[in-house]
């Protein structure tokens, strides 16, 4: 499906829930900085790099990014699939992912 970012960003919710997981989306430094924890149930999805982060949520943040490249995350079957770039392309050689 394709629309405009207009529409992409009308679609957004903060209480956005992606295969029965809570989705919260941390934008800037002060969101990142701030932000204190998260539950097993949530997906933290921030802009900046968050550092001690407890409770046990997933975390993409550009730290992951780095050692992953770019991620789609959709539901398939009930179940969240996490799905990276380096996992359709391969590994490039210019790219700094660890091994």
């Amino acid at each position: 499906e394709q629309s405009d970012q207009a529409l992409a960003n009308a679609r957004w919710s903060t209480q956005m829930r992606l295969a029965g997981l809570g989705v919260r989306h941390l934008s800037g430094k002060r969101a990142a900085a701030d932000f204190e924890g998260c539950e097993l149930d949530q997906i933290v999805v921030a802009s900046h790099t968050i550092s001690e982060l407890h409770g046990g949520c997933r975390i993409y943040d550009p730290k992951t990014l780095r050692n992953t490249g770019a991620l789609a995350l959709y539901e398939k079957g009930g179940r969240l699939v996490v799905r990276s770039v380096r996992d359709v392309t391969g590994a490039r050689l210019w790219s700094q992912w660890k091994k």
